[in-house]
């Protein structure tokens, strides 16, 4: 005899629209109902109303087998709906809980107590945030877009309803991170910088949802002061143009590259040539920051570029920039330390075991470095900020940068 299999899902509408039909359509087990109220007959509309930020359970159960089928809900103009797949076997097997992924419905979901990856049967509950996603393109071979999913929005305030963990856990979705998403940005002629690929859809270097809410955390600029990505963009602003003015607000340096083709030998992969590089100095002129460097900083921040804080005497020697060859004696790494305790806390510092990073000769990782915040697995946790994987350490065992 085959084992029941059951699940209770409880939706919270973060689609900006009011839901006003729900419908179901069954491949295995009883029709699913909502809000516990009688199933609809397959594939017939049920008047529901589930306004923006309110929510509505939905539950379905198979007495002797997998329950698997969708639901859906249409807006009350019914020009979107919004198409839940679900897969629950009868068994601790995998179970899976996804959006349709077509332009018609392009919802992202936000699990509040769970991950696709984790999900299995008999028995699932859990809770899922639906939002009207934000397209991410990837293109083929001949260069045409398509759709290869969708990502949660930023809101306006991404600490609220624990939104920021939801935009970040939806860009680790399998469709969203694909190569030919970056493929696309690989000759960008004379284009200086480089714009990073966005798995996002929302960094948009200029002036995306992501940097903009980095802009109104950075002082003198933004007036926002709360949220856990706060402390660390600010410690960053502060270490980089001091309210001291006693000390040398510092000159980001980013490498002008040219496109030189692509291999497919053993080296398979793009060819770029380092023609110099393009100082950007990050305080302005008559104000604390230039406004444009800190997006460009940012925008190249929070696509995950590698940033070196060059602080050793013997790297300064062969500086030829006259106007900022000083070495402003700033320590970021001990800095980071300082100004973050060690207590895995969202707004502290843990450390990280071992990463490649600039590999000391013994031992053959780099064990001195540290994470902002207090982020640990696989997926964002609850409370948790847009900013999970920033990496602080030194250089070398000896005399060192920060990287």
């Amino acid at each position: 005899m085959s084992n029941p299999s059951s699940f209770s899902i409880t939706l919270y509408n973060h689609t900006g629209v009011t839901w006003g039909k729900y419908a179901t359509t069954p491949t295995n087990g009883a029709a699913a109902q909502a809000n516990g109220q009688a199933a609809p007959a397959v594939n017939t509309w049920q008047n529901v109303s589930v306004a923006d930020g309110g929510s509505i359970a939905v539950a379905a159960s198979n007495g002797s087998g997998n329950c698997q089928g969708q639901f859906m809900f249409e807006d009350s103009a019914k020009t979107t709906k919004f198409v839940v797949q679900y897969t629950v076997p009868n068994d601790s097997g995998d179970a899976s809980v996804t959006f349709a992924a077509d332009k018609d419905y392009p919802a992202s979901i936000g699990m509040t107590d769970a991950w696709p990856d984790d999900l299995s049967g008999p028995s699932l509950s859990l809770s899922m945030a639906v939002y009207a996603g934000v397209a991410v393109t990837e293109w083929n071979s001949s260069n045409q877009a398509r759709t290869a999913g969708y990502t949660v929005p930023a809101a306006g305030n991404p600490y609220k309803d624990d939104n920021a963990r939801d935009v970040v856990n939806s860009m680790f979705q399998a469709d969203i991170r694909s190569p030919n998403a970056v493929k696309h940005w690989y000759d960008q002629n004379t284009r200086n910088p480089y714009h990073p690929a966005d798995y996002s859809g929302q960094i948009g270097g200029g002036g995306g949802a992501l940097v903009a809410k980095m802009v109104s955390l950075w002082p003198s600029i933004g007036n926002a002061t709360t949220g856990p990505d706060y402390p660390l963009i600010s410690f960053l602003a502060d270490f980089l143009v001091p309210t001291d003015t006693s000390q040398a607000p510092l000159v980001m340096y980013v490498p002008t590259l040219t496109y030189n083709g692509y291999s497919n030998g053993d080296d398979k992969g793009p060819i770029y040539g380092l023609t110099g590089y393009t100082a950007y100095p990050l305080a302005g002129n008559g104000t604390r920051f230039d406004s444009n460097a800190v997006q460009i900083f940012l925008t190249l921040f929070l696509a995950g570029a590698h940033f070196v804080n060059i602080q050793t005497d013997q790297d300064f020697q062969n500086v030829t920039d006259n106007a900022n060859q000083a070495n402003t004696g700033r320590d970021l790494y001990q800095a980071f330390k300082d100004a973050f305790a060690d207590d895995g806390s969202q707004t502290g510092r843990h450390r990280c075991i071992g990463n490649s990073h600039y590999v000391f000769h013994s031992p053959e990782v780099n064990t001195q470095s540290w994470y902002y915040g207090g982020q640990m697995g696989e997926w964002a946790s609850s409370g948790c900020g847009l900013l999970l994987s920033c990496l602080v350490g030194p250089t070398a065992n000896g005399p060192y940068n920060t990287f």
